[in-house]
């Protein structure tokens, strides 16, 4: 009996592995996108200044859509079971976590 919830629960560890993996890759990504923003100039011209600002508002509604996935993650982060005799570390610095 015990079989089937121990397959199930690293089912759902893999899972949210999975889920860290795919937002690590994402926010890879934006950095770079930042990264590269960085280096532009501030538009002179209104039309390209309102497609700046278009490009920024449609970068944080996509940051803004994977808040659930972040919050998922962090979550399992925050309830690791402590075994004894096992210390599990965090790689999130201290001051961020």
């Amino acid at each position: 009996m015990i079989f089937p919830l121990l397959q199930n629960h690293l089912r759902k560890l893999e899972d949210i592995k999975t889920l860290e993996n795919e937002l690590l890759t994402f926010l890879d990504a934006k950095e770079s996108y930042l990264t590269i923003q960085d280096q532009n100039c501030v538009p002179n011209s209104l039309k390209e200044l309102n497609k700046s600002l278009e490009e920024h508002k449609n970068f944080t509604n996509d940051l803004s859509s994977r808040k659930a996935d972040v919050d998922k993650v962090c979550k399992i982060q925050k309830c690791k079971t402590v075994i004894p005799g096992i210390q599990l570390r965090s790689k999130i610095p201290k001051s961020l976590g």
